[in-house]
């Protein structure tokens, strides 16, 4: 049920991951090429090939590069998906999210065209873990089996997540899966700028960079889970959750159209956030134990 109704939003998004699908085409083409006889090859044709793998790699090998450079000990985000979803969520068989009511709200989000978010929220009381991270992980595995193009961050799999490093990971996990990215604009996507936003004390200049990678997308799906675990990592472990999820959802809705979110936490975001303007691009989806979702389509 729930990979018919992600692919129901996949068509309703026409979600073509373009600039990966021309490189893995180009792959594809020159690999085939390659298992031709050299001899029955043309010298032009076989330069062609040698040419356009080479490029290729060189993509490849320069998105790593700046990745070192902002996060270098960014896990694989598959890996990392595959080792959290082994921990056991202590939850009730009523309080998961294929009982609770949250499909509903999935299918009348795969409908919206004006909410480019799915804000999925809800406990289930002080002894047992939210319903939301394991609902995250089985959309993140929906997804992939409908071969969306996806970018994931799981805030609660690292011991401290700021608004910096949620960025970089975001950035780092977005180029991973359309590397071809960075060659829309060198003057953006370049060393210089991410090692300035790697330095810089605040996260000003890696939200610029990631804003910048954000417009440039055309179709893409973003899940952060526990978007509530962000903190400024300071002595007194203030959150900064409010305001970056007031840039988050300012960026959206300028973002284009086939650029989706599915961000998760334990509280509504009415809680973190109060204002209407932003919220025109949001579904609220609060569930909590024994509630049925309340839907907020702000």
């Amino acid at each position: 049920m729930v990979d018919k109704v992600i692919g129901q939003l996949h068509e309703n998004v026409k979600v073509v991951a373009s600039s990966v699908a021309v490189l893995n085409r180009k792959l594809e083409e020159a690999q085939l090429n390659a298992m031709r006889k050299p001899h029955t090859l043309p010298c032009s044709e076989k330069k062609l090939i040698i040419s356009t793998v080479w490029n290729d790699v060189q993509i490849i090998e320069h998105v790593n590069n700046l990745r070192s450079l902002l996060d270098p000990d960014d896990q694989d985000a598959q890996d990392e998906a595959m080792r959290y979803k082994d921990i056991n969520h202590h939850l009730s068989p009523r309080d998961g999210w294929r009982e609770n009511g949250i499909l509903d709200e999935i299918k009348f989000w795969a409908k919206s065209e004006e909410n480019h978010v799915l804000w999925a929220s809800g406990s289930c009381g002080p002894s047992h873990d939210s319903w939301v991270t394991p609902f995250a992980l089985d959309m993140i595995d929906a997804m992939r089996s409908q071969a969306a193009p996806l970018t994931y961050v799981l805030c609660d799999a690292n011991e401290t997540m700021t608004a910096h490093l949620l960025c970089s990971q975001l950035i780092c996990r977005t180029l991973d899966q359309m590397p071809s990215l960075i060659l829309q604009d060198p003057r953006v996507f370049n060393a210089r700028r991410f090692r300035a936003a790697a330095a810089a004390k605040s996260y000003a200049k890696i939200w610029n960079l990631f804003e910048e990678l954000i417009m440039r997308v055309d179709y893409l799906f973003i899940v952060v889970d526990r978007i509530d675990r962000i903190f400024e990592g300071g002595e007194n472990g203030e959150t900064e959750a409010g305001g970056f999820m007031i840039k988050l959802l300012k960026l959206v809705s300028k973002a284009p159209d086939g650029v989706r979110f599915i961000l998760t936490s334990i509280e509504p975001p009415s809680n973190y956030v109060n204002n209407d303007e932003v919220f025109a691009v949001v579904q609220d989806s609060h569930i909590d134990t024994g509630r049925r979702p309340g839907r907020k389509n702000y």
